[in-house]
């Protein structure tokens, strides 16, 4: 089922937050992205440490488990054309997701 998803990504700013919400026909994400600080995120069940940047005009997070169990995560986000190409690294494993603009 998840390989046949078509998420919707919507993305606001306001102030130093970038609140990402991704919508799929059997659930609904909300991840609020604070640049610059640290601040803590769920990740399927799993608390993270998190801290974001801009970088060479890319968003790039880093997510450490609160309690040691678990894997560090990395996201890069960045626009290609009109495409926003997410990066993900999780141990040695990498994963290139790639969303297209709606009509």
């Amino acid at each position: 089922m998840a390989e046949s998803a078509k998420p919707v990504v919507e993305f606001t700013i306001e102030d130093n937050t970038i609140k990402m919400i991704s919508k799929v026909s059997f659930f609904n994400q909300v991840i609020n992205i604070k640049l610059d600080g640290e601040y803590q995120q769920s990740f399927e069940g799993t608390e993270m440490n998190c801290n974001s940047k801009w970088e060479n005009n890319k968003l790039i997070t880093e997510a450490n488990p609160i309690d040691g169990k678990g894997k560090t995560q990395k996201f890069q986000r960045e626009r290609v054309n009109d495409e926003l190409v997410q990066t993900m690294w999780v141990g040695d494993v990498v994963c290139v997701r790639t969303f297209k603009p709606t009509d």
